[in-house]
């Protein structure tokens, strides 16, 4: 039958938009089915799982910001092993020096982590599984959502396990220095995780962001096995394709350390609310108590899967594609995702062949259509990445300091998604009348599917979330263009059917895109949608347009009409989302700033990551924005907004000569710095020689070049009163330049500096510098 063919009944005018409608309410029904859990209260049963009871230990450590060095950061690790000694387990504090991954004209990272480790042996172990999250937070958050809720959940989940031995080794690991550059899962990894019984099974968790559904984002490989312990849990939301997606992110987490030391596990976090990511109103009152219960409930189920279970068996078997159902996880072998897509591609040529010999279609028109079809997809992410950024242009200020996302975001969403419905539908209800609608539904087609393809070779496991949907859908075309004159109304229950696992898998994984924060999410978001758009195209083709000359003479009007609607739509949605995130309509608008002084040279400035978002910030940031490498290599090689700020009395780090020795053509520097002020974090700078090796702490680090001037960088956490004693081996004999600086968190030292009213200052940070030659 031919898509053009047939006068509409009544049954086929009306079958396309119900068949529309209802595959909305199934996108809506499966997003709906992996909304958090409802918070169990205090009088949970004593094996469930309870928000209300993890909370508490949230609320004891989430009173003030615990970066690491801090006195909070102190009392918190003393909070935790106190708790954990209370449940029966045996709870060692590790002592380790952690070292970040060097990277080029980044200065070299190091702490002095204290891993907080609790073990309970098994009675027969076949490996050993950890609890994994991270009790710093940055300077400046409360940390209620990064990482309280981690520490929330496996103590909850700890207490709920109750006193009985499992067969496998149990650990909770509470690592140190994660925001720091993942510093203390480094240090476990490399000092401790080998002493234990093999194979180590890690369940990380984090957070970035205060609400929504965990997704566990990240499985070490093969995936198989311990996907299918995930399954078994349930209460589990994945999809492979969110590990690409997490890839395109500045974010990383203690799970990269875990891996690249060859441990096994899994990676959850949630990434709803953004907006309070790393800000001081990450606090208790603003964490999610349904994604805590979700977090909590769905750790405890896994937890009691593989305490129990053959750990040794999963590092055996196959990758595994998964994703999210209403009644589980969707698993197939990794294997038979180049296939499907394949096949789906197959299956659209197909269509296009079909199409061509009924003469519905030509060649050249269909071609057309998978231009248009591709298009329109870029219009669709790149109008949903102008959208926030002409509302940015308008309102700076309403963007988060972290992450950039504003508190309200789902009116800018509203109009993303209108944008993209106009984006895909608007090019097809235009031109189907001039190239018909077989080549722009077959195009459309082809084109999904060349894309599943090129996403299987380039991707593997990014392919699955469009591949096994356009696979679908391509049959179901198929299948509508075979079906005899006789069963014509038949044509869209065929295709809705083909549509329905894209609205059923696409849509949910959409939504999780979308909490990622308007800059990312909102763009990535919008290209699922208009992919799952394209799929939707055959069943919007049933809609037939009208045919008389009246109907003619008033199409150009309708299309300007709907031209016009879209835009009237989206911008009054926008509209709405500048209201709802006005200042004082949210939660404290955010600000960053922070302060070095130059001792040797009296002078002083401010600097931001970003530019000036308040007339507050205009006074301080000039928004002429540099790269501050050589002068304050601390900032790193990214340009930022600067001022000049007022010269406070403050010392700077004193630096001793332990001992100086040359050998040959080299020489070796031991170099004690101290800081006056007490702060917990120390830089050091050498430049005019090239570093060959350095050690601290029994550590040997690669040194890498920091901006033009320095050969070598470090920026060293958690140090104490006794400073730090760091050994250089440098190229020549002759004197060496070497920068010394180090940082406190409390801008209130600076006596004419004045807060913002009404705003909170996110990780702020005084710097005090001093330039010595050796």
């Amino acid at each position: 039958m031919s898509i053009d063919a047939l006068r509409p009944s009544r049954a086929r005018r009306w079958g396309a938009p119900v068949a529309i409608a209802a595959l909305v309410a199934v996108a809506i029904g499966c997003t709906l089915a992996q909304a958090p859990a409802a918070p169990l209260g205090e009088d949970a049963a004593a094996g469930d799982f309870s928000a209300t009871r993890a909370m508490e230990h949230i609320e004891a450590i989430s009173q003030e910001t615990r970066p690491i060095g801090s006195p909070a950061h102190a009392e918190a690790r003393d909070y935790l092993v106190g708790e954990l000694e209370a449940l029966g387990l045996e709870v060692e504090v590790q002592e380790r020096t952690g070292v970040s991954e060097t990277r080029p004209g980044r200065t070299q990272g190091i702490a002095f982590v204290q891993n907080i480790v609790a073990m309970r042996e098994g009675s027969d172990p076949t490996g050993t599984l950890v609890l994994a999250a991270h009790y710093d937070s940055v300077n400046g958050s409360l940390g209620a959502g990064d990482d309280g809720i981690g520490i929330g959940s496996i103590m909850e989940s700890a207490r709920a396990l109750g006193d009985e031995t499992p067969t496998n080794d149990l650990i909770i690991l509470f690592t140190d220095g994660e925001e720091s550059g993942l510093l203390g899962a480094e240090a476990f990894t490399r000092d401790d995780s080998a002493s234990l019984v093999q194979p180590v099974v890690v369940v990380n968790l984090e957070a970035r962001g205060t609400a929504g559904s965990p997704l566990t984002f990240r499985t070490s490989s093969p995936n198989g096995p311990i996907t299918a312990y995930t399954s078994a849990a349930g209460g589990v939301v994945a999809n492979s394709a969110m590990e690409t997606v997490f890839g395109l992110m500045s974010n990383d987490t203690d799970f990269s350390r875990f891996s690249e030391g060859g441990l096994l596990g899994t990676d959850s976090a949630i990434v709803g609310g953004g907006a309070l990511y790393h800000s001081p109103v990450d606090s208790p009152e603003n964490l999610s108590r349904a994604s805590l219960q979700q977090m909590g409930q769905s750790t405890l189920a896994l937890t009691r899967e593989l305490q129990d279970a053959d750990l040794a068996a999963l590092q055996e078997g196959q990758d595994t594609i998964v994703a999210t159902v209403p009644w589980g996880l969707l698993r197939f072998p990794l294997a038979l995702e180049l296939p499907f897509a394949i096949a789906g591609l197959g299956a659209a040529i197909a269509a296009a062949v079909i199409g061509r010999r009924r003469r519905e279609l030509t060649v050249p028109r269909t071609l057309i259509g998978i231009v248009v079809a591709l298009v329109s997809v870029a219009l669709a992410a790149g109008g949903a990445y102008a959208l926030w950024a002409a509302a940015l242009a308008i309102d700076p200020g309403q963007a988060s300091a972290s992450v950039g996302e504003p508190y309200v975001a789902w009116p800018y969403l509203a109009a993303i998604a209108v944008l993209t419905v106009g984006a895909v539908v608007g090019p097809f209800l235009l031109l189907r009348r001039m190239l018909g609608q077989a080549a722009l539904v077959t195009g459309a087609l082809v084109a999904v599917t060349v894309v599943g393809v090129a996403l299987a070779v380039a991707l593997p496991g990014a392919a699955s979330v469009v591949a096994f949907p356009a696979l679908f859908a391509a049959v179901a075309m198929v299948v509508a263009q075979l079906l005899p004159a006789r069963f014509a109304s038949w044509r869209v229950a065929v295709l809705a059917l083909g549509a329905l696992p894209a609205f059923a898998l696409i849509v949910p994984v959409a939504v999780s895109a979308s909490e990622l924060g308007l800059p990312l999410g909102g763009p990535v978001a919008a290209l699922f949608v208009a992919i799952v758009l394209l799929m939707t195209l055959p069943v919007v083709a049933e809609i037939r347009p009208a045919t008389s000359q009246t109907g003619e003479r008033a199409r150009p009007l309708r299309a300007a009409v709907g031209a016009a609607s879209v835009v009237v739509v989206v911008a009054a949605l926008a509209a709405g989302g500048l209201v709802a995130n006005a200042e004082g309509a949210t939660l404290p608008r955010q600000e960053s700033v922070e302060y070095a002084i130059d001792t040797d040279a009296g002078t002083a400035l401010w600097s931001s990551r970003r530019a000036p978002v308040s007339e507050w910030s205009a006074e301080l940031l000039d928004g002429d924005r540099r790269v501050l490498a050589d002068v304050a290599p601390w900032w790193g090689t990214s340009a930022r907004s600067t001022g000049e700020a007022p010269v406070a009395e403050l010392e700077a780090p004193s630096v001793t000569v332990v001992t100086d020795e040359a050998a040959g053509d080299r020489r070796t520097l031991t170099l004690q710095i101290d800081s006056r002020r007490s702060a917990p974090t120390l830089g050091v700078w050498v430049g005019g020689s090239t570093v060959l090796s350095a050690k601290v702490g029994g550590v040997e680090l690669a040194p890498e070049a920091v901006g033009e001037t320095w050969t070598f960088g470090l920026h060293i956490e958690g140090v104490g009163a006794e400073g730090v004693e760091i050994e250089l081996l440098i190229e020549g004999t002759g004197p060496v330049a070497v920068l010394v600086a180090d940082r406190t968190a409390d801008l209130g030292v600076i006596d004419e500096f004045a807060g913002p009213e009404g705003r909170v200052l996110f990780q702020q940070g005084v710097w005090v510098s001093r330039q010595t030659a050796l």
